[in-house]
């Protein structure tokens, strides 16, 4: 059986090798959700001044699902005791319910009856990332009311330093690759050119997203005409220019 320190390795292998955020999202709640026992796991961007939650579940829910339960969790998101602790303290360790509400007042409240009790929700440990003024970046792991232990809980603080990192790296990488895309090309189109940014060779782009060596050349001729260049080191300082 796997330790905690082998298995968050093989977590945060997986979680490196993506290169959007909607991918890592997806990946930290599914790594999440496979690396202690709990109901689900999310990861959630949200702007409680809107009220506006983009958010990323693992179990998958179904589209019916989002339709019921997400109204009423933007409507209510400020009611959560964790996010209310942090709007106060600023960035925190990755706190429960009971840390922030030893005496249970959250479940009184409307987010609390129409969101996690329907859910099955009744314990919860979240932290936050990094993120722009008035954007709150969560993750957390959902329980049916068994506490967590404290060997669990320096799992998910080692986690979190490492996602610090990560969701830094990820959301640079994203812009640039939304400003490639600007200039044209299509996503895979400018996922090359991200890659050949890296300074990734034809085989390794070709290893590194799935496809022929062959295929590779096709994109970079295309990535060549859009740039107006004809060598891979001219094409790597125009792209500079757009995703420095």
């Amino acid at each position: 059986m796997a330790t905690y320190d082998e298995a968050l390795l093989r977590t945060l292998k997986r979680i490196s090798s993506v290169r959007t955020l909607d991918a890592f999202g997806e990946t930290v709640t599914r790594e999440l959700y496979d690396l202690m026992p709990c109901v689900s796991t999310s990861y959630n961007e949200l702007n409680p001044t809107a009220p506006k939650a983009v958010a990323f579940i693992y179990p998958d829910p179904t589209p019916e699902w989002w339709a019921e339960f997400k109204p009423p969790f933007e409507k209510h998101m400020t009611d959560h005791p964790v996010l209310r602790a942090f709007a106060e303290w600023g960035e925190g360790p990755p706190t429960t319910w009971d840390d922030v509400d030893p005496a249970g007042a959250f479940t009184d409240t409307p987010l609390y009856r129409t969101f996690y009790e329907p859910l099955g929700i009744r314990s919860q440990i979240a932290f936050e990332v990094p993120a722009p003024l008035g954007v709150v970046v969560g993750v957390s792991v959902n329980r049916d009311g068994s506490p967590f232990t404290g060997e669990e809980r320096a799992l998910v603080t080692e986690l979190r330093e490492h996602l610090i990192h990560l969701h830094r790296l990820v959301t640079l990488a994203d812009r640039a690759r939304l400003s490639i895309e600007v200039l044209g090309l299509t996503p895979r189109q400018a996922e090359v050119a991200m890659l050949l940014h890296e300074g990734l060779t034809n085989s390794q782009i070709a290893r590194r997203i799935g496809v022929g060596e062959s295929t590779v050349r096709k994109h970079l001729d295309v990535i060549f005409r859009t740039l107006g260049v004809r060598s891979r080191a001219a094409a790597v300082t125009a792209l500079l220019t757009v995703a420095p």
